[in-house]
């Protein structure tokens, strides 16, 4: 009877443990999980006064890299000329590159900020035309953007070239920097 008892005990220790190695761990299923689109708005940045733009992410898996497509733009009314509505529009194209599994990630890329005015705004101060001016953009900032929370935050400086024969600027190169806040969502496992 001893030995049935025992071997019963035994028996008991062995097999009342939990099994661990087949259990998902809370922390990993909320790292896992990410936001692959954002709207933000970005104050200054490219150039101009804002924009109000959409992000597309996309991972790299075998280096860990994030890649973001960045599209925006600005509609700015310029006033009326002989009873028409004018313009001023701004539209953003971006991509940049950030790697690492913290929240606050080192941030670079490039892009093209394209600038026109309406033709009678244009005419108005003596120019012909619609005038469009095509901005390259350089980005080196830092995202501040967790794997489980829906809010995003960038801060960059986006030195601007204009080249030689700018109207607007009279230097090639001209020193710029931008601040944004925004909304992700679009959520899946990794």
């Amino acid at each position: 009877m001893e030995k049935k008892l025992l071997l019963f005990c035994l028996f008991l220790i062995a097999f009342s443990g939990k099994v661990l190695a087949h259990e998902v761990e809370v922390d990993s299923v909320v790292n896992s999980q990410f936001y692959r689109n954002s709207v933000y708005a970005e104050l200054l940045g490219n150039g101009v006064f804002g924009s109000l733009n959409y992000e597309r992410l996309f991972w790299i898996p075998a280096s860990e890299t994030t890649v973001a497509a960045r599209v925006g733009g600005l509609l700015l009314e310029a006033g009326q000329v002989g009873g028409t509505f004018e313009y001023q529009m701004i539209a953003v194209g971006e991509v940049t590159f950030f790697s690492g599994k913290r929240a606050v990630k080192f941030e670079s890329g490039f892009g093209v900020t394209v600038y026109t005015d309406s033709q009678g705004y244009n005419e108005a101060y003596g120019h012909s035309g619609n005038y469009w001016e095509f901005i390259p953009v350089l980005r080196i900032g830092a995202r501040w953007q967790p794997r489980a929370k829906p809010y995003l935050v960038r801060l960059g400086f986006t030195p601007l070239f204009f080249g030689d024969d700018s109207p607007v600027y009279k230097f090639p190169v001209v020193p710029f920097g931008g601040l944004s806040f925004g909304y992700s969502f679009g959520k899946r496992h990794k």
